[in-house]
């Protein structure tokens, strides 16, 4: 009997410690695939004579891992592209997948929410800093430009209807996080050059942004023939879901597309 016992307690420490080799493998693992990253913050550009930033997460030695897709992130209302960073945890994308993400930063930490009548230069204003900003990261970086890819929460996911609008030639996927259909898109619709798949997020308790707001954002680019996905999330209101795996959501919606 006491034999008995203790074989029982070695099998048991013998599993014991086949458990710890075995995780501390995967961990080691896990830390050698994942890449080393470099952060650029508050990077400077001057668009039409006026200062803009940007923050920029790309894989360290990126010239060796060959054309790298991009993800241009567009903020909230308030936000900063260090918040963003915060509160969406996108640079993980960078450290797990590769990827070089791109947070442009708002004027006066916002973006045009709609297009005001008479003032088109706002709007302009706004896709000229989109454009001086990609080129840039195009001409300095090995990113592929079939895979740009762009993305936004709230007042930022609106902002980036009307890039889709007005760009979407330069976007080969778009996962939009809670953002309305900009005035006057839903009354003249859109004629996008390119028909760019577009997933639409929305929390289902989002009382900020509702998901029949969303769903007017979505039926607008379905009718101009973007193919079009919805995700809508239970028990979330108007917040990034990364709680979710939201991130992991949109990174595997988005590399199904290229240009």
């Amino acid at each position: 009997m006491k034999y008995a016992t203790s074989a029982r307690a070695n099998r048991y420490w013998m599993f014991l410690i086949l458990a710890v080799v075995v995780s501390l493998a995967w961990l080691a693992y896990r830390q050698s695939t994942r890449l080393p990253v470099t952060v650029y913050r508050d990077q400077r550009i001057v668009v039409d004579g006026q200062e803009r930033t940007y923050r920029l997460v790309i894989p360290k030695r990126a010239s060796d891992l060959g054309p790298l897709p991009l993800l241009i992130a567009l903020h909230g209302a308030g936000d900063t592209t260090e918040q963003m960073a915060e509160y969406t945890s996108l640079d993980r994308l960078t450290v797990d997948h590769g990827v070089c993400v791109l947070y442009l930063q708002g004027l006066h930490d916002s973006w045009p929410p709609f297009i005001p009548e008479g003032r088109p230069g706002v709007i302009d204003r706004e896709l000229a800093f989109f454009d001086a900003a990609c080129d840039e990261i195009l001409s300095q970086c090995p990113i592929d430009r079939q895979q740009v890819y762009l993305t936004g929460m709230s007042q930022g996911a609106a902002f980036a209807h009307i890039i889709l609008a007005r760009r979407s030639e330069r976007i080969a996927a778009a996962a939009v996080h809670s953002g309305w259909l900009p005035d006057p898109l839903g009354e003249t619709g859109v004629d996008t050059a390119n028909k760019c798949p577009i997933l639409f997020i929305v929390g289902a308790d989002d009382h900020q942004v509702s998901p029949q707001s969303v769903a007017k954002a979505r039926d607008c680019f379905t009718q101009a023939g973007h193919p079009t996905e919805w995700l809508e999330l239970d028990g979330v209101g108007h917040r990034w879901a990364k709680d979710q795996a939201v991130n992991e959501t949109i990174w595997r919606f988005l590399t199904q597309h290229a240009l």
